[in-house]
């Protein structure tokens, strides 16, 4: 067979082919492959997020992108995504709490605290002044001071102790008074009372020595001599008087034959003292031992 007739031969095969029926082929299923759904012989993104068919973490939020998905930890986690541990935001020192609060690290997060002796939401705190408040336990003899955060007790003057029970020091007992060698220390709750004793003027820190006999502070008899001292005063009768001072009576010199009068006079008592009298025939002062006889010429 020469070319020719193979040429034409093949276009008569091929011409009875195309006259006679052929089949329909079948539409072929597409392959969507991972990440995708087949719709309507078409390819459509499979939402996995919302279908829950990812592997993303507990602590991990789900991004759908065309064909997959991401996985991205949440605030207070860090990890790929599939893999996520809390952050410790309190031991790297990521937090934003107050320095007078106290941070406690919780699964995804943080929280700030006041300290005791401070008020506020952790972030911000301010210092609570127990004593303006009043919720101290400072006792009733005691100072309150407030400090940053607390408050400290003393005990006022006068006063020992812890700050909250304080008890009087006895500073007469203690000898820390100041009072003078001349007055009485009295104490008194958280101080003393310097008082000078009697016979002493003054403010009890400095006593003068009051001078009875002068301002007729003395209680002696009208005839005695008062003599002051430190602190009070003697009464003493004069001669002439007998008594312890307070009282005197006068003393009869005559009477009791205590007198100087010679012989030849008479003792005549008088208040206080006496008198010798020459007795007649004689002349004198009655009290010189010799006298003279007026008779004798």
């Amino acid at each position: 067979m020469s070319f020719h007739h193979f040429i034409a031969a093949t276009l008569l095969f091929a011409l009875s082919a195309c006259n006679e029926p052929q089949p329909i082929p079948e539409p072929l299923s597409p392959d969507c492959g991972v990440g995708w759904s087949e719709i309507d012989a078409g390819c459509a993104d499979l939402d996995e997020c919302a279908e829950g068919s990812h592997d993303c973490a507990d602590d991990a939020t789900c991004f759908n992108i065309e064909g997959g998905f991401e996985c991205t930890c949440n605030s207070g986690f860090e990890g790929d995504g599939k893999r996520c541990e809390d952050i410790n935001e309190c031991a790297s020192r990521v937090d934003n709490c107050a320095d007078e609060a106290t941070c406690e690290n919780v699964p995804g997060g943080f929280e700030c605290s006041c300290e005791d002796g401070f008020d506020g939401d952790g972030i911000q705190c301010t210092d609570v002044d127990e004593c303006a408040q009043g919720i101290h336990d400072c006792g009733p003899f005691s100072l309150c001071r407030n400090t940053p955060g607390r408050f400290e007790c003393t005990c006022l003057d006068g006063f020992r102790g812890d700050g909250q029970i304080c008890e009087d020091v006895d500073e007469c007992t203690l000898r820390l008074d100041n009072c003078a060698d001349t007055a009485r220390c009295d104490n008194t709750p958280g101080s003393y009372e310097c008082v000078c004793i009697e016979g002493y003027e003054g403010d009890g820190v400095v006593c003068t020595d009051v001078d009875e006999c002068a301002t007729d502070g003395d209680n002696c008899h009208e005839d005695a001599l008062c003599t002051n001292t430190p602190g009070a005063f003697l009464c003493r009768c004069p001669a002439g008087f007998e008594g312890d001072g307070r009282l005197c009576s006068d003393l009869d010199e005559c009477a009791d034959g205590s007198h100087t009068c010679p012989i030849a006079a008479t003792c005549a008592n008088t208040w206080g003292g006496y008198d010798c009298l020459c007795d007649a025939g004689f002349d004198g002062d009655g009290r010189t031992h010799h006298l003279y006889d007026r008779g004798v010429g």
